[in-house]
């Protein structure tokens, strides 16, 4: 690990990740790798100590500096679990599902294998990296274990990662379409203020009993997925484009009406209810490319009455317009600064994180695809990733939920197919509800789908 780069303080965004981190709803999230082939351990154990190297923040603590306040520093000899056991065997959490980042490393990982086939399941520390950040980490992972198992033929090709970069995670390079001055700034900035303060979405409504459905899950989260094939995807693709909008569009379009559905059902009578949807926007320039594992993001939020998500068409166009906006314009930056001045009092940010009020009615996270974000040119079988020895078949991430925000989605293309992956509270949704809510968003998928056939 190189010595000059930490101790490095934490941003906004990560300060306000650890805030929001409590036991019983961690600041984590789990990716779920699956291959074909037989796992080489101490191939994987070599890799993964290489790579830690070259991605400081997740092999690093948080310590108070009097100077500088939260910081990572390093912590020479701390090296992450690994729990290597057959298919089949639960994950274990000795020191329970939350992971504390000031005693140890802001990630672990799980191998369970069968004599064809493994599961690599990675948990992250969002104070540590965000999605992207994530994926790239196990690009340069995977690239790791293929120099060393690898058979004569092609291999893969990495962009170098640059540590130092990690100094300007929480700076942001933004270039507007047109001139703006220091008073349009303000006043944007207080006009979105007060948007979110005066606008109080509700959660999604609690259903009655439903029957257990399968899922898949991390621990004994309540998780379901959906795998679009790759004829659905690119006939996805074509009504976006025909719509001049993007898939995301369609996704957040096709969520709104599930939600306004769902709510309808189970809580009647609140069409002058707000509905919220917490998009994250990822905030990096092409310059970010060799930054290693860290968070550079933001949440933007688009907001609907539940009146006003009837007509299909209209709600369509009216986000498009927005996600433009907020891309263009890099709204998100207004998160950001929002959280900057919050934290200007102490444990205020705390403890509105930890408040009653609900901030989203759900998330819609959107990574792209997967083999943009590895930062390495792998060989492909059937459009997917080889890694030495083995194939990628399959990857998930889950996204964390937060009290009151009992559902959160995220999309991940892979090998040319849209995965959809839904992730509940069970304290507030009872056992078949995930699968339910899935079922619902997948039926409005599938929808607009057929419109394109």
């Amino acid at each position: 690990m190189p010595a000059p780069v930490l101790p490095l303080p934490l941003t906004a965004f990560e300060r306000y990740m650890l805030d929001d981190d409590r036991a019983d709803y961690p600041m984590t999230y789990p990716m779920e790798l699956r291959f074909s082939g037989e796992i080489c351990r101490p191939a994987l154990e070599a890799a993964i100590d290489e790579t830690l190297g070259r991605h400081p923040l997740l092999c690093a603590r948080i310590e108070y500096s009097k100077h500088c306040g939260l910081c990572f520093v390093q912590s020479p000899g701390l090296r992450p679990p690994l729990d290597w056991d057959l298919e089949g065997v639960p994950l274990r959490f000795p020191n329970g599902r939350a992971i504390d980042l000031t005693r140890e490393a802001g990630i672990r990982l799980w191998v369970r294998a069968h004599d064809a086939t493994a599961t690599l399941v990675v948990q992250f520390h969002h104070a540590c990296c965000d999605g992207v950040g994530a994926i790239r980490f196990i690009g340069d992972l995977l690239a790791a274990y293929a120099i060393r198992t690898a058979a004569a033929g092609p291999r893969p090709t990495s962009v170098p990662v640059e540590p130092e970069h990690l100094r300007t995670r929480g700076k942001f390079n933004v270039e507007y379409p047109e001139p703006v001055g220091p008073a349009r700034v303000i006043w944007s900035t207080l006009c979105e203020a007060g948007k979110w303060i005066v606008r109080r979405p509700v959660p999604l409504a609690i259903p009655g009993p439903l029957e257990r459905q399968a899922t898949e899950d991390f621990g004994d989260a309540e998780v379901a997925s959906h795998r679009f094939d790759e004829h659905q995807t690119s006939l996805l693709r074509q009504i976006a484009s025909r719509s001049t909008a993007t898939v995301n569009d369609l996704l957040l379009r096709d969520l709104f009406l599930t939600i306004r559905e769902w709510n309808e059902r189970f809580q009647p009578g609140g069409s002058q209810s707000w509905v919220q949807i917490n998009m994250p926007q990822n905030l990096r320039a092409r310059s970010d490319d060799t930054m290693p594992a860290a968070n550079k993001m933001s949440y933007a939020f688009l907001t609907r009455r539940a009146r006003d998500l009837k007509d299909p068409k209209v709600l369509l166009e009216g986000i498009r317009l927005e996600t433009k906006a907020i891309k263009e314009w890099s709204l998100g930056l207004y998160f950001i600064a929002g959280l900057s001045v919050v934290q200007m009092v102490p444990g205020l940010c705390r403890r509105l994180a930890r408040g009653k009020r609900c901030f989203a009615t759900t998330v819609l996270s959107n990574l792209g695809d997967f083999g943009r974000h590895l930062g390495t040119a792998f060989p492909k079988d059937q459009g997917r990733v080889v890694a030495g020895n083995i194939r990628l078949d399959g990857c998930w991430i889950v996204p964390p939920v937060r009290p009151m925000t009992r559902a959160a989605m995220l999309a991940l293309t892979y090998a040319n197919c849209l995965n959809l992956v839904v992730h509940t509270d069970r304290r507030y949704l009872p056992p078949g509800a995930t699968g339910e809510l899935l079922t619902r968003y997948v039926e409005k998928v599938e929808r607009t789908i057929r419109q394109t056939a």
